[in-house]
């Protein structure tokens, strides 16, 4: 039986570093998979951001269109009034 022992040490010795390497592998594998997931959550929130910040602007662009709007509308108004001023002077002379 001595001749198997040899093989057998050697079939040890093969799946030992088999293993070794696979083990290697797998806490690799783990430093990438957190690696990979923190900068996913990083642009995630940087996404969410993002969106938030886009919400306020449409927000405050909204506001400022009803804004212009209101200021249109008004200096429509100022413009009769002049007119009608205007049209008053003239009218008196």
């Amino acid at each position: 039986m001595a001749p198997q022992e040899p093989m057998m040490d050697q079939d040890q010795a093969r799946l030992t570093a088999r293993l070794d390497a696979q083990d290697r592998l797998l806490r690799a594998l783990s430093v990438t998979q957190s690696d990979h997931t923190a900068r996913l959550v990083r642009l995630e929130d940087g996404q969410q951001r993002l969106e938030s910040g886009q919400q306020r602007l449409e927000e405050r662009t909204e506001r400022l269109e009803e804004r212009s709007r209101e200021l249109e509308r008004v200096v429509g108004h100022v413009r009769e009034g002049i007119d009608t001023i205007l049209l008053l002077l003239r009218d008196s002379q």
